[in-house]
């Protein structure tokens, strides 16, 4: 059984708060929750740091610089973990950056001598690698904003990628983290602990899953305070977003034969898994039945063919879109930022020679679409999208479209439209995209609405519907590397539905999408 150890660390009152530290109020609670999670579930040590802790074997656990140093020694000269160990280092309070270096401030930091009286995220890191555990995972739940012209920088971004750490920030670079009055905890560390305990994450083993919850839940408990906060997740190389994070908690394994055979449930998933790859060509459920693979590997071997046939996947994806070049071994996925599981390798944007020509049987001027889908403003190009799409149309107003209007596009433009969309999406999003998931959940192409059933199954494939809720347009990630698969286009069909909706609930945008998926040349 691997073993596991963890420091959380929460300081609400700070000594300089006049060079800009402010009191907290709920970063202490932060540490002692995450601290009685990681020990209900059986942590064999969890040494937590805050303004009221109790000593650990007579040492003192003020979070002072110089306490803080010496459990990091400690960490790293003493502890002689192996690659299965987990170790999770817990940090609420705040953070400052100078130069090239990140800090966390103890409670006697001065932001005006931080190499002197902070602890550098560096030799935080540093101490975690020579710890020897394999599966370490750096939470830090902090502004990165907080102090002016000193806010936290990239370089902990860098030190993580290099050093092959889980880490999750509390809020992405520029923005602050919240606290909860009313729950008496940061909003952050609030949705964590939801997630771990299971309570709104019912998949929540690996640091991909984790992050796409988080990165939905932590903004609905702040819109409160007319802001964003949205976590920031590093897990590099690939195989990092995969990882179980807690073997205590990881969906049981099936039991294996003396032999260390595989079991009869992998063998399974294995063969559904293959024949979904290259027999029914259906990349968006083998990715899925080979990233349960990965979670329920028991050898080496099958967890790396699990992650190889998820690369594989990936350079399909590529081939697909482009089937003029030559195949390529792509760069594997990285998770610089949360990753949504069917987001395929990333790789530069092709030459100028294969970008989409821009064409319109109406004069259309498409140039702005263009550019904003090169520019990655996937929301933007949304609703330029249902802009362009009523032009098309030739409509005046949503109130006038009817859901066989989507039939009267002219070819030439749906088709530029959706291959700009699947171009500059690396064939993540696009109407043809939709159309693939839309078959494939049972529906025919005969412009006729599905029925609920299987209008429903569609909108939990794409996003637009999450955990039996139709969620509002504001709510989609908008995101290539969070989206699931089909997110986007998503604007031509929310817009239907807040005109319509009045009269023919949910049934409208149903009705005006079968129609479109039905287009002849989509």
């Amino acid at each position: 059984m691997p073993r596991q150890f963890a420091i959380t660390i929460g300081i609400n009152h700070y000594r300089y708060h006049r060079y800009g530290l402010g009191s907290l109020k709920c970063a202490e609670n932060d540490a002692v929750a995450m601290q009685a999670y990681l020990k209900e579930i059986g942590f064999e040590e969890v040494y937590r740091y805050s303004d009221t802790s109790p000593p650990i074997r007579e040492e003192p656990t003020v979070p002072e610089r110089t306490n803080l140093l010496t459990i990091l020694d400690s960490i790293e000269n003493q502890h002689s973990l192996k690659a299965d160990d987990c170790f999770w280092f817990f940090f609420s309070g705040h953070g400052a950056s100078q130069a090239t270096s990140d800090y966390l401030m103890p409670t006697d930091g001065n932001p005006r001598l931080l190499a002197d009286t902070a602890i550098s995220t560096n030799r935080v890191i540093r101490a975690l690698k020579r710890s020897g555990a394999g599966n370490i995972v750096l939470i830090l739940d902090m502004c990165r904003n907080e102090i002016p012209g000193k806010a936290m920088g990239n370089e902990t971004e860098r030190l993580a990628k290099q050093e092959g750490i889980i880490t999750l920030f509390s809020c992405s670079p520029g923005q602050r983290s919240y606290e909860l009055p009313r729950q008496k905890q940061g909003a952050f560390t609030w949705a964590l602990l939801e997630a771990l305990r299971g309570e709104c994450c019912p998949t929540r083993s690996n640091a991909k899953d984790l992050s796409r919850f988080l990165r939905n839940r932590v903004p609905q408990l702040v819109q409160q305070f007319g802001q964003q906060q949205i976590p920031w997740l590093i897990a590099e190389p690939y195989e990092k977003g995969t990882q179980v994070l807690l073997p205590s908690e990881a969906t049981p394994t099936p039991a294996t034969s003396p032999t260390s055979q595989p079991s009869p449930t992998l063998d399974k998933l294995k063969a559904d898994a293959l024949t979904a790859t290259y027999i029914d060509k259906d990349l968006e459920q083998a990715e899925y039945l080979w990233e349960q693979i990965n979670l329920l590997a028991t050898t080496p071997e099958d967890r790396k063919q699990a992650l190889d046939q998820i690369r594989e996947i990936g350079n399909i994806r590529l081939r697909l879109q482009a089937p003029e070049e030559p195949p390529k071994r792509s760069t594997p996925p990285t998770f610089s930022q949360p990753i949504a599981p069917k987001a395929p390798p990333t790789r530069p944007v092709p030459a100028q020679p294969s970008t989409p020509e821009l064409e319109s049987e109406k004069g259309i001027d498409y140039t702005r679409l263009r550019d904003l889908l090169t520019a990655g403003e996937w929301k933007e190009a949304d609703k330029e999208t249902a802009d362009r799409m009523l032009e098309a149309i030739g409509k005046q107003h949503w109130w006038y479209v009817e859901h066989e209007d989507p039939l009267n596009v002219p070819c030439k433009d749906l088709k530029m439209i959706d291959r700009l969309w699947v171009h500059y999406s690396k064939g993540k999003f696009g109407f043809s995209v939709q159309k693939h998931l839309y078959v494939n959940c049972g529906a025919k192409l005969d412009s006729n609405y599905p029925g609920n059933k299987l209008w429903k199954e569609f909108c939990d494939r794409v996003g637009w519907r999450r955990d039996g809720k139709w969620q509002a347009y504001e709510n989609l990630n908008f995101d290539l590397s969070l989206s699931p698969t089909g997110e986007l286009p998503a604007e031509v069909v929310f817009r239907v539905r807040g005109q319509q909706s009045v009269f023919r609930g949910h049934r409208a945008d149903g009705e005006f999408a079968s129609s479109l998926f039905s287009h002849r040349n989509l």
